[in-house]
């Protein structure tokens, strides 16, 4: 992964994944 990427860019992408992860973790859990 290139270090030209704004900290602001990087850090909204590791939010948005974080995010994804805990709304399908609860989808999960709601199914099961």
């Amino acid at each position: 992964m290139s270090q030209t990427l704004p900290r602001r860019k990087m850090l909204r992408y590791c939010l948005a994944d974080i995010a994804k992860g805990l709304f399908n973790g609860m989808i999960g859990n709601y199914l099961l």
